[in-house]
């Protein structure tokens, strides 16, 4: 069995990251990797986990400001 873990921007990248490390710790941990729908995962690459799948940086860096109205 494979772990494909997917995220939906930078704050989930780095939930993400923290769950995966800990999770390859353990005995027979399953291979793991990573498919970033919003950049390109940098917090993934840093930590060593393959990504999958083409990333892109959009312009908005995925946050949407809204006014409240």
């Amino acid at each position: 069995m494979d772990l494909l873990c997917v995220s939906n921007g930078h704050g989930e990248d780095s939930i993400a990251v923290r769950l995966l490390k800990q999770l390859r710790r353990l005995p027979g941990a399953p291979p793991l990797a990573a498919l970033p729908i919003v950049g390109e995962g940098g917090a993934f690459q840093k930590a060593g986990i393959p990504i999958v799948g083409p990333t892109q940086t959009l312009p908005s860096g995925a946050f949407i400001y809204m006014d409240g109205r």
